[in-house]
């Protein structure tokens, strides 16, 4: 009997133990803590949390957020592409000038902005009327050059070639009015001065001069004996397209003094009307009314003139052959009164002074 209990005692004991020792770990992990002689396979199985208990495997799942920056480890390599920028062609490659549109810095240290606004400056430079064909060949180099050739020109060559463009036209002036002539005389004077004497004189004296001399040929054709035109009949018939334009423009512009000392050459050799009419207006101090006299009044003055002219002429003829025919002994005035009639000599004998 002892036998048998003593094996029953064994077999119970290792009944008992043998479900602990497997479960024994888990229960610890997994549940709280149970009192002491508390059976567990009353929990089912199933119904524990182990499967949910790899909390490490989120973190596991976490673990690829290192793996984020790798992938923003080439940001920085983005930029990159950029940075060669200034690579990109910043001149044309058939030209050798800067590209349109290109943001890189001009040769010589210039920016895009500073050469454009250079190149403007210089065309504007260029359109101006006046320059000699030198002038534009050196412009035309220095605007297909750099931004420091086109500072050199405006600021060293420019001013250098229109000194010696303005003396080469004072040279060319004088040579086609001939030696001795104002004009001559006064381009000479300015060659022998600095630059603003060669500004005054092709500002302000040759203009002048150039327009009294215009005035001089057309007043000469006006008050030539037997002369009955207009100032404009006489300005056409002496002066070239050119002149004339430039004379009858200058027509408006005849100031007092100008107009009265042209009167006075047309009343010293005009006839009886011109001086008469050229008395009367130089009593005047209208400009206007001078003018006038000029452009019409004097030409009409002169038709009267070469009318009473002619006339006269007739007259003379009349009066001589009465005085020289055979026999005649009779003064001058004896003849005007026979030839004439007595109205006839009192105006041929008032012609006589």
């Amino acid at each position: 009997m002892s036998i048998r209990r003593s094996i029953a005692a064994a077999v119970f004991v290792a009944a008992v133990s043998a479900p602990t020792a497997l479960g024994a770990a888990p229960a610890l992990a997994d549940t709280a803590p149970t009192p002491t002689g508390q059976s567990q396979p009353d929990v089912p199985a199933t119904d524990a949390p182990t499967p949910e208990a790899p909390a490490a495997e989120a973190p596991a799942a976490e673990t690829p957020a290192p793996e984020a920056p790798a992938t923003e480890t080439p940001a920085p390599e983005t930029p990159a592409p950029e940075t060669p920028a200034p690579e990109t062609p910043a001149t044309d490659p058939g030209t050798g000038r800067p590209a349109p549109g290109g943001t890189a810095p001009a040769p010589g240290g210039s920016s895009s902005q500073e050469l454009d606004d250079l190149r403007v400056r210089l065309l504007r430079v260029m359109a101006e009327p006046g320059h000699s064909r030198y002038f534009q060949e050196r412009a035309s180099t220095a605007l297909d050059g750099t931004a420091e050739d086109i500072r050199h020109f405006l600021d060293v060559e420019m001013p250098r070639i229109i000194r010696d463009d303005k003396r080469i036209q004072v040279l060319r002036i004088i040579d086609t009015t001939g030696q001795g002539t104002p004009i001559w005389q006064a381009g000479q004077k300015a060659l022998d001065g600095d630059d603003a004497a060669i500004d005054h004189f092709l500002e302000v004296e040759w203009p002048e001069l150039v327009a009294k001399e215009r005035r001089g040929k057309v007043l000469h054709e006006m008050i030539r004996p037997g002369s009955t035109l207009t100032l404009k009949e006489a300005a056409a018939r002496v002066l070239d397209a050119d002149e004339l334009k430039a004379f009858l423009a200058d027509l408006d512009t005849i100031d007092e003094t100008s107009a009265r000392i042209m009167i006075a050459q047309a009343m010293s050799m005009g006839g009886p009307e011109v001086r008469e009419a050229a008395n009367r207006v130089l009593d005047s101090h209208d400009p206007a009314y001078l003018r006038s006299f000029l452009l019409t009044d004097l030409g009409e003055a002169q038709a009267r003139d070469t009318a009473n002219a002619k006339a006269n002429d007739a007259n003379w003829r009349k009066v001589l052959q009465t005085l020289i025919r055979p026999g005649s002994s009779l003064t001058l005035d004896e003849a005007a009164g026979q030839a004439l009639g007595v109205d006839g000599a009192k105006a041929f004998l008032a012609g006589l002074d």
